[in-house]
């Protein structure tokens, strides 16, 4: 994956290249950015062309976001997946931050 806007170079490999990779937190915060977006390509919730083309910083804020509602989502259906009756008043809050949490996901794949 190419990222550009990074101190230091190095796009793949965690994101750790050039001078002191390592020491600096936008080098350590893009590793793991890179990590969860190619976390998010193997479950199949980003096409794997995402990882062929470079990303601006705003691309890469963007994406940060996306995947932060994917996880989001994640704990909510697993929680209600859990619940033990269904139509409680709980249940039905819950359902309604799903909804609400699938919408913030595709808003954000339409501004992307």
């Amino acid at each position: 994956m190419q990222l550009n806007g990074g101190q230091g170079g190095g796009g793949g490999g965690g994101g750790q290249g050039g001078q002191g990779g390592g020491q600096y937190p936008f080098n350590k915060s893009v590793g793991v950015l890179v990590q969860q977006i190619q976390m998010a390509v193997q479950a199949g919730y980003l096409s794997n062309q995402i990882l062929q083309h470079p990303l601006p910083p705003q691309s890469l804020v963007l994406l940060n976001s996306l995947l932060q509602q994917i996880k989001n989502y994640q704990m909510l259906a697993q929680a209600q997946n859990q619940m033990a009756s269904p139509n409680s008043p709980a249940a039905l809050q819950l359902s309604v931050q799903i909804t609400k949490t699938k919408q913030h996901i595709q808003n954000l794949h339409v501004s992307y």
